[in-house]
C-alpha cells in the first residue's frame, strides 16, 4: 500500500502538489485564527479580571432609596451619596462589620454644607494715578460658573478711595466697665485715633447714623489745614450674631498713597484680638507695595463624618494626609464651657477633622476694575442710601480685569488661615471666629422626569431659599441665587448658643487615596468629584469639550465631595435631638469581601452570599458592585437663571455585572470563532480532496474492475490524503514559529506542533466522505462520461443566467460547499461586528466594555478576514473544479458557436449566484449569531451586512475571472478529443 500511494503522488504529482498546497492553507490558516482567537481569549480575560475590581464590592444603602430606573437597567446612580443624609444605624453598621466573610466596611454619614468666608485679592495697583491727590476706582464683580456658562454679577460695587492725604486709622480697646457689651457678654470695642503721637478724638458724628458702625471707627482723612474728616464708608458686613468686627468692606475702602509709593489700607479682615483671645491695640492697618483690594467668597462645604479605621483600611486615607496628623478614633469631641469667657453658659464643643487641599468647586470671580471721575460730595457723611446712590450715579470707565478662583481663594483663606494642631492641646476658645459646624444645609436627591428618548431631566425646586443662621438675625447664604435642582433644608442649633468648632489635625489631598482600575471604578465620592460631559456637538462645544462639574451652590445638580471629614464619633455633638438623622446617621456602608480574586464563579458566590446575609440582618438595600463599571446614563439639564443654556449631558453611573457578562461574552466569541473557523478549514480542504478523488475516478474504477475491494480503495484514498496530509503539516510546523511572531500569536512548542495533528485531522475529516464514496461507486461509474439523467420532459433553457443555474445544480455537492464556505466567512465577520456593537452598545454600555471592545477588534477583524478569504478562495476553486469537470461539455458549447465573451459571461453568473447565495446564508448566519451572543442585532451588524454582500460579490467575481478566462481560452479540438 505504502509503495502503491507513493507511486500516486509521484505520478500525480500536479494534482499532489494542488492538495498539499489547499491542506497547507487550510491547516496554517486554523492554526493561525484558532491560535489568534485563543491568544486573545487568555488576555482579554486576564485584562478584565485585572480591571474587574473597584474600591469596595458591595454598596450597602438605606432601604427604599434604590430608584426604579435603577433597578430596571442594572445600574447604581451616580452623585448618591452628596444628597443622602442618614438612613442607616450605627447598631445596622456593627452587624455588618461583625458578619463572616466581611473584610472592611467602610460607613459615611453625610451632614450638610457649612459656610465658610473666604477672601481673594483684586490688584488695583496698575489703575491709580499717582498724580492725583484724591481718586476713586470701582470693582464690579461677576461670579462665573457652570465651566463659564453661569454669570452672576454682584449685587453691588466696591469703591476704593485713594488719597495722598494723611489717613489715622482706628485702633481698638475695651470699653470702660458698666459700657455696652454684646447679650453674650462680650464688651464692644470702642476706636481710639492717634495723630502726630497725641490722641486725637475727631468728631464721627456723621457716620454714626448706623448702629453696626456705632461701635467702631472709620478711617479719617486729615485735610489740608489740619482738618479732620471721618471717611464714611458705609455700613460694613458683620460676622453672624456678633457686634465685635466687621469682616468685608464696605461699599468704600480708602486707600493712603504715601510719598514711598507704597499703600497703607484698612482691609478690615484682620483680627482684633490676640493669639490669647484677649483685646489687642495693635493698628489694624498695613502697609504694602501693592493696593489689593480683598473680595469675599462665601464657600459652602460640604461635612461629612467617617470611621478612620475604616477608611485607612480602605483607600488608606492616612497616606493621603499631607499635613499635619490623620483622622483617628482616639480623638474624642471635647465640651468646654466658657474657658475664654467666665460666667458663659455656652457650650464650646469641639471635634477632630481633616480638610480637604482641594476646594473642588467651579467657580471664579471676574472683577472688572474702573476709574471713576469725579468723587462723591457725601464721602463725609450719611445717610448710605444717599452715598450709594451718588457713587452709583458717578462715570467709570473700565480699565482691567482682575479674575480669581475658588480654589486660589480656598487655598489662600480657608487653608492659609487653617491651624493644623493636636487635638488634646488645642484651646477652643480662639477658635470662635473660625468655622461653626452648625447650622448645616442639606441638600437632597434630585428628582427626574423621563423624556420619550429615555434621558432623565432633573426637577427644579424652586430659587434656593434663604435660611436662618443660629443667631436667628441674618441669613445663612450658602446659595448663588440660581434654581435649586436640589431640594433644600435647614439642620441643627436647637441651642443657638452653642458653637461646634472644628479643631484640624491634618489636611490630606484627595488625590493620593488608594487608587484603583478607573474602567471599574465605582462611586467614590467621599473623595472624587463627579462631574458629566456634553452628550452632543452642541452641549460638548459649549462646555469647551469640557465637561460640567460641582459649582457653589448647594443646590447645584452636580454636588462637591466633602471637604471636610470628620469622625463617626462627633457624630452625638453635631447632630441635636430633634434631627432626624440623629437616629440613623450613616448615609452608606461601603463593603470590601475577603477571598474575592476576580471573576469567577467562587468570587460571585461568596459576594452573592455576603450581600444575602447584610440583607437579612439589616433589611437595608444591597448592590453587589464587584465587577461593574462607568456607563453614561443621558441626562437633560434644564437651563439656568443666569445664562447657562439647557445641556444635553452623559453623567457616569455604575452598571452593575459588567466584567461577569464580558467574560462570558469573550467565551463565547472565542468558542463561536473557533467552530466557524475549523468549518471554513473543513470545506476548504475538503472541495481539495473532492476534487482530487473525482479527477481519479477512471483510475479507481480501473482498480475496482480488477478486484480491489472498496474498503481498500477507501483505505488508498486515505492513505494518499493522510501522507501528503503530513507533508502540509511538517511545512505548517515550520511556518508556525514566524507567523506567530507576525501576528502576535503566544508561541510554545505545542503551538509550533499543532500544524501535523491538524494537517492530518482536517484532511482525514475531509477525506473521509470522498473515500467512502469512492468505494462504494460502481466500477462502470467511473468508466462512463458523467451526464445527468433528466426526468421527465426536458425543459429549453432560454438564457446563459438560468444554464448557469443548472450548471450548479448539475454538482450539488461542490456548489453546497462552495456555499458553505461562502456563508461562514460572511458570518464570521457579521459576528465580528456584532461582538463589537455589542461591547459600545447598550447590552454592556461601559467603560470596561469599551476598552474590551477596542482591543477584540483587530484580532477578530484578522481572523473574520482571513476566514472571509479562505471561503472567497473555496467558492473560486469550486468554480475551477467545476469548468475543469465541464471541459467536454463548454469545448461542445464553443464548437456550436458560443463566443468566449459568452463563456465568461456562464461562469461569472454561476460565481455571482454561489456569492449571493453565500451572502444571504452568512447574513442570517451572522444575525443568528449576534443574537446568540449579545440577545440582540444592533444597527452596525445590518450595515455590515449590506457593505459584506457588495463586496463579497465583487471578490468572488473578480476570483470567477481566472476560471472564465481558462474556459473560454482552452482549445476546442483538443478538449473534444480528450473527451
Amino acid at each position: 500500500m505504502t509503495r502503491w500511494v507513493w507511486s500516486q503522488v509521484r505520478h500525480g504529482r500536479g494534482r499532489a502538489a494542488g492538495l498539499l498546497l489547499a491542506l497547507l492553507a487550510a491547516v496554517t490558516g486554523f492554526t493561525i485564527l484558532t491560535g489568534s482567537v485563543s491568544t486573545q481569549q487568555t488576555r482579554l480575560s486576564g485584562f478584565v479580571q485585572a480591571n474587574s475590581r473597584g474600591a469596595y464590592d458591595i454598596l450597602v444603602r438605606p432601604a427604599g432609596t434604590q430608584s426604579a430606573y435603577e433597578a430596571t437597567d442594572g445600574l447604581v446612580r451616580g452623585n448618591f451619596l452628596s444628597g443622602q443624609y442618614g438612613g442607616i444605624t450605627t447598631a445596622q453598621w456593627q452587624k455588618v462589620q461583625k458578619l463572616a466573610g466581611v473584610q472592611v466596611a467602610a460607613p459615611i454619614a453625610m451632614l450638610g454644607y457649612v459656610e465658610v468666608f473666604g477672601s481673594s485679592l483684586a490688584d488695583v495697583t496698575d489703575q491709580v494715578d499717582p498724580s492725583r491727590t484724591q481718586q476713586l476706582l470701582k470693582l464690579d464683580g461677576t461670579w462665573v460658573t457652570d465651566h463659564g456658562l453661569s454669570k452672576n454679577p454682584e449685587s453691588f460695587s466696591t469703591y476704593v478711595y485713594v488719597t495722598r492725604n494723611p489717613v489715622l486709622w482706628p485702633t481698638w480697646v475695651p470699653a470702660p466697665l458698666g459700657g455696652g457689651t454684646t447679650p453674650d457678654g462680650v464688651k464692644i470695642m470702642d476706636p481710639v485715633y492717634h495723630y502726630r503721637g497725641k490722641l486725637v478724638a475727631p468728631d464721627l458724628t456723621p457716620c454714626r447714623t448706623s448702629s453696626a458702625v456705632a461701635g467702631f471707627g472709620v478711617p479719617v482723612e486729615v485735610l489740608p489745614g489740619g482738618k479732620l474728616e471721618p471717611v464714611c464708608t458705609g455700613e460694613p458686613l458683620t460676622p453672624s450674631g456678633t457686634t465685635t468686627q466687621p469682616t468685608s468692606p464696605g461699599p468704600i475702602i480708602v486707600a493712603q498713597l504715601n510719598p514711598d509709593g507704597t499703600y497703607t489700607t484698612d482691609n478690615l479682615l484682620s483680627s482684633a484680638f490676640g493669639e490669647d483671645g484677649g483685646a489687642t491695640d495693635a493698628p489694624v492697618a498695613t502697609t504694602s507695595k501693592r493696593l489689593e483690594v480683598p473680595e469675599t467668597w462665601e464657600m459652602p462645604l460640604l461635612l461629612a463624618a467617617v470611621d478612620p479605621a475604616s477608611e485607612n483600611a480602605l483607600v488608606s486615607l492616612d497616606t493621603a494626609t499631607v499635613k499635619g496628623q490623620e483622622l483617628s478614633t482616639a480623638d474624642k469631641p471635647r465640651i468646654d464651657l466658657d474657658e475664654w469667657m467666665p460666667g458663659s453658659t455656652s457650650l464650646f464643643v469641639g471635634v477632630p477633622v481633616e480638610y480637604s487641599d482641594q476646594a473642588q468647586i467651579d467657580e471664579s470671580l471676574s472683577t472688572v476694575v474702573s476709574t471713576v471721575s469725579g468723587l462723591p460730595a457725601q464721602r463725609y457723611e450719611v445717610p448710605v442710601d444717599t452715598l450709594g446712590k451718588e457713587l452709583s450715579a458717578l462715570p467709570a470707565t473700565p480699565r482691567a480685569t482682575r479674575t480669581a478662583s475658588a480654589q486660589s481663594a480656598y487655598a489662600t483663606t480657608v487653608l492659609g488661615s487653617t491651624t493644623v494642631q493636636n487635638f488634646q492641646q488645642a484651646k477652643l476658645g480662639p477658635l470662635i471666629e473660625g468655622t461653626n459646624l452648625d447650622p448645616r444645609e442639606e441638600a437632597g436627591q434630585p428628582t427626574y422626569v423621563t423624556d420619550p428618548a429615555g434621558a432623565l431631566t432633573p426637577t427644579a425646586h424652586g430659587t434656593s431659599p434663604s435660611a436662618s443662621d443660629y443667631a436667628g438675625d441674618e441669613p445663612l447664604t450658602l446659595e448663588k441665587g440660581d434654581t435649586a435642582l436640589r431640594p433644600l433644608t435647614e439642620r441643627g442649633n436647637t441651642r443657638s448658643s452653642d458653637i461646634i468648632l472644628p479643631v484640624t489635625v491634618g489636611i490630606f489631598d484627595p488625590s493620593k487615596v488608594r487608587q484603583f482600575p478607573a474602567l471599574s471604578s465605582v462611586a467614590l465620592e467621599t473623595y472624587q468629584a463627579s462631574q458629566a460631559c456634553g452628550a452632543d456637538t452642541a452641549s460638548q462645544k459649549l462646555l469647551g469639550n469640557g465637561c460640567l462639574t460641582s459649582g457653589a451652590d448647594a443646590g447645584s445638580y452636580i454636588a462637591s465631595p466633602p471637604q471636610i471629614l470628620t469622625t463617626l464619633g462627633s457624630l452625638s455633638y453635631i447632630l441635636d435631638g430633634s434631627d432626624p438623622q440623629s437616629r440613623a446617621p450613616i448615609s452608606e456602608i461601603q463593603v470590601r469581601v475577603s477571598g474575592v480574586d476576580g471573576v469567577n464563579q467562587s468570587s460571585a458566590t461568596r459576594l452573592q452570599a455576603v450581600a444575602k446575609e447584610i440583607k437579612q440582618a439589616t433589611g437595608l438595600e444591597v448592590d453587589v458592585v464587584a465587577g461593574s463599571s462607568p456607563t453614561g446614563v443621558a441626562v437633560d439639564l434644564p437651563a439656568g437663571d443666569f445664562g447657562r443654556p439647557a445641556l444635553s449631558l452623559t453623567e457616569p453611573w455604575s452598571r452593575k455585572g459588567v466584567a461577569v457578562a464580558l467574560v462570558h461574552a469573550v467565551d463565547k466569541r472565542s468558542a463561536t470563532l473557533f467552530v466557524l473557523v475549523l468549518l471554513v478549514c473543513l470545506l476548504f480542504a475538503g472541495n481539495a480532496v473532492s476534487a482530487s478523488v473525482r479527477a481519479r475516478r477512471a483510475e479507481l474504477a480501473v482498480l475496482a474492475c480488477v478486484g480491489w475491494r472498496p474498503r481498500r480503495l477507501a483505505a488508498l484514498v486515505l492513505a494518499e490524503v493522510a501522507a501528503i496530509a503530513t507533508a502540509a503539516g511538517l511545512l505548517g510546523t515550520a511556518l508556525a514559529w514566524p507567523l506567530d511572531l507576525l501576528f502576535g500569536v503566544q508561541t510554545n512548542l505545542d503551538r509550533i506542533l499543532v500544524p501535523i495533528p491538524a494537517a492530518l485531522a482536517v484532511g482525514l475529516l475531509a477525506a473521509l466522505p470522498a473515500a467512502v464514496a469512492a468505494g462504494r461507486a460502481h466500477p462502470g461509474a467511473g468508466l462512463r462520461p458523467r451526464v445527468t439523467r433528466t426526468r421527465g420532459k426536458a425543459r429549453r433553457t432560454r438564457s446563459i443566467r438560468a444554464l448557469a443555474w443548472r450548471g450548479m445544480a448539475r454538482a450539488p455537492l461542490r456548489s453546497a460547499a462552495a456555499v458553505g464556505a461562502l456563508t461562514i466567512g460572511v458570518g464570521a465577520v457579521a459576528n465580528v461586528v456584532g461582538v463589537e456593537a455589542a461591547f459600545d452598545g447598550s447590552a454592556t454600555g461601559s467603560l470596561l466594555a469599551d476598552a474590551v471592545g477596542v482591543q477584540v477588534r483587530a484580532a477578530d477583524a484578522l481572523a473574520a478576514l482571513l476566514a472571509l478569504a479562505l471561503a472567497v478562495a473555496a467558492t473560486a476553486d469550486a468554480l475551477y473544479l467545476g469548468i475543469r469537470e465541464r471541459e467536454g461539455e463548454l469545448a461542445a458549447l464553443r464548437a456550436t458557436g458560443w463566443s468566449a465573451q459568452d463563456m465568461r459571461r456562464l461562469i461569472l453568473w454561476e460565481g455571482a449566484l454561489l456569492a449571493a447565495l453565500g451572502c444571504l446564508a452568512g447574513a442570517l448566519l451572522g444575525l443568528g449569531g449576534t443574537w446568540a451572543l449579545t440577545g440582540a442585532a444592533p444597527w452596525p451588524v445590518y450595515a455590515a451586512l449590506g457593505a459584506l454582500a457588495v463586496v463579497a460579490c465583487a471578490v468572488v467575481a473578480a476570483a470567477s475571472l481566472i476560471p472564465a478566462r481558462a474556459a473560454a481560452s482552452r482549445p476546442i479540438a483538443q478538449t473534444l478529443a480528450l473527451e
